[in-house]
């Protein structure tokens, strides 16, 4: 239903130009209504994790999702659950014990989060995908094999 290629080319091209998306315009791109959002995010869940597939057993996995933002510019609650599972011992170090829903309604710890995964995706881009050429390549690779 939904394009996870495009999905992946708009995640890594944001990041690498550091825009971000509201969630608003992110639907309204891929013509996401009520009734589609969880098959919307069951697709583009599988295209961000194909763009760290090869990084994704370091201690500071980036999450390109981290680009989505919703009004008060931080991403929504499910970002924060995310990086409590992809980058648990820097999520123990800034919020101990506490859930990922806690954690997201805390503006302390959901600011140190998200500086801290925007810092991950920063470290990311510069070392894998330093120019738009790498950019393009990635994506072009990814479409020509079908790998999500």
């Amino acid at each position: 239903m939904f394009d996870a290629y495009a999905m992946l080319e708009l995640l890594l091209t944001k990041a690498f130009r550091r825009e971000t998306i509201g969630y608003g315009e992110l639907y309204s791109m891929f013509n996401v209504d009520d009734s589609h959002r969880n098959d919307f995010f069951n697709t583009l869940e599988p295209a961000a994790r194909r763009i760290t597939r090869d990084v994704d057993n370091r201690p500071d996995t980036p999450i390109y999702t981290a680009i989505l933002r919703k009004a008060d510019g931080f991403p929504a609650s499910g970002f924060y659950d995310m990086f409590m599972n992809r980058n648990h011992n820097s999520y123990q170090r800034l919020a101990g014990n506490i859930s990922s829903k806690d954690a997201y309604e805390d503006p302390l710890i959901k600011q140190q989060i998200y500086t801290e995964a925007m810092s991950f995706l920063e470290n990311d881009l510069q070392t894998r995908f330093p120019n738009m050429e790498i950019v393009e390549s990635f994506i072009a690779e990814v479409r020509m094999a079908r790998d999500i």
